[in-house]
């Protein structure tokens, strides 16, 4: 087995100084670089984490963490938050610059799960955030998707976590419908690329709590789906995992090591 081990910052953000926060972030992708180094990569793998609220601080974060990984790194880990920051000041040179390093070396981007966005006072804000991580996923998406984002920068991918399977099904058809009935409406004519090639392409997803179905196999393709589980915290099914595999080895009798395994090794392109 090989587990690949996401970084949990989040309580750094708390941290009010921005150079000591720099700094924890600093030393933690160090880290990340000597595990990778040292024999304990044969079992589990820990990706860098990219630093930074503004388009300067994000690309010279990625500056910073490819000088310590020499551009080795099998994955880099961005919250959703940062990659709007990035979208909000799209033709900013350090924007521009950060994008077109990630496309050419071919780095896959895993966007982190955070509290949705959505700003609404809820009843039991706790439960319904988490039901409601898939938001994120959806809004930034589209967001990509409608910019051109995907005809520009053609080798970026990003690896949904956190967010399950069930949101491309809705994502995919109201986009093939209307990125064609507003074509002209809503001056879409800059997209080139078709949705579908898009997903199958650019788009990487984890599954935690459900099991994938037919029709988003038919539109991400199965390579592009992996296991994740988010032990200890909420996105899991510890302390039953094991039962949960076990219903993802009866339905997927052939393909149930490339989710469990095999899909992960070829989209981070593990040495091992």
């Amino acid at each position: 087995t090989h587990e690949i081990l996401l970084p949990n910052l989040g309580f750094l953000w708390k941290v009010k100084n921005n150079k000591i926060r720099k700094k924890c972030y600093d030393i933690y992708n160090l880290y990340t670089e000597e595990v990778r180094k040292s024999q304990l990569k044969k079992n589990f793998t820990i990706i860098p984490i990219i630093f930074g609220n503004s388009p300067k601080e994000i690309f010279k974060s990625l500056l910073d963490t490819l000088k310590i990984t020499n551009c080795s790194s099998f994955a880099l880990v961005i919250d959703m938050n940062q990659i709007w920051k990035l979208l909000e000041k799209y033709d900013d040179k350090n924007t521009i610059n950060f994008f077109k390093l990630i496309n050419k070396l071919k780095i896959p981007i895993i966007l982190h799960a955070n509290g949705t966005m959505i700003k609404r006072k809820f009843f039991r804000e706790y439960t319904t955030k988490h039901t409601l991580f898939c938001i994120n996923a959806m809004e930034l998406f589209i967001e990509l998707f409608l910019r051109g984002f995907f005809d520009r920068y053609r080798n970026i991918r990003f690896i949904f976590s956190e967010v399950g399977l069930s949101w491309v099904n809705q994502i995919y058809y109201k986009l093939l419908y209307y990125s064609k009935r507003f074509k002209s409406l809503d001056n879409l004519h800059h997209l080139k690329r078709d949705i579908g090639d898009v997903f199958k392409k650019n788009v990487l997803l984890t599954f935690t709590t459900e099991i994938p179905d037919k029709q988003t196999l038919e539109i991400l393709s199965k390579k592009n789906i992996m296991f994740g589980s988010d032990f200890p915290h909420n996105e899991s099914f510890y302390p039953n995992t094991s039962s949960f595999l076990t219903k993802i080895k009866k339905k997927f009798k052939n393909d149930h090591h490339s989710f469990l395994k095999n899909n992960a090794i070829k989209n981070y392109n593990l040495k091992i």
